[in-house]
C-alpha cells in the first residue's frame, strides 16, 4: 500500500513539473509572439571568437559567425540533435496513432482499457490529424 502512495506522490510530482514547465512554454511563445527577441550574443557558439556580420541568431538564444553554421543552414547546430530526437519521438508517436489495429489489439489485451485510454490520449496518439 505504501508503494501506491509513493508513485502516486511521485507521479503528482511529475505532473506539477511538466504543469509548470507547459505554462513556461506556453509564455515564451506568447512573447515570441508579441515582442522582439533581442540578441546581445557577442561571441560565436561555435568558434567563441568575437561575432561578426554577417551572423545567424537562433531562437535558442545561440548566435554563430556564417562561415560557422553555414550559409542554407536553418537549425542550430547546437541543439540539432536535440531537435531530432525530439521530431522523431513525435514522427514515431503520430505513426503509432494511425496504427488502430495495434491500439485495439493492446485494449482488448489489456486489464485496465481506461488506464490505456488515458495513456494514449496524454501522448496524443488520439488526435484527429
Amino acid at each position: 500500500m505504501v508503494s501506491c502512495r509513493v508513485d502516486s506522490q511521485e507521479d503528482v510530482a511529475a505532473i506539477n513539473k511538466y504543469v509548470k514547465e507547459t505554462s513556461r512554454m506556453h509564455a515564451e511563445v506568447h512573447e515570441l509572439h508579441n515582442s522582439p527577441r533581442i540578441f546581445q550574443n557577442n561571441r560565436c557558439s561555435a568558434c567563441a571568437a568575437t561575432l561578426e556580420l554577417p551572423a545567424s541568431h537562433f531562437l535558442c538564444m545561440h548566435s554563430f559567425h556564417q562561415r560557422c553554421v553555414g550559409e542554407l543552414d536553418t537549425n542550430c547546430a547546437r541543439c540539432v540533435n536535440a531537435n531530432h530526437t525530439v521530431m522523431n519521438i513525435r514522427r514515431s508517436l503520430i505513426s503509432a496513432s494511425h496504427d488502430q489495429d495495434k491500439f485495439f489489439q493492446a485494449l482488448d489485451s489489456s486489464d485496465d482499457g481506461f488506464a490505456l485510454m488515458i495513456e494514449h490520449l496524454g501522448r496524443g496518439l488520439l488526435d484527429v490529424p
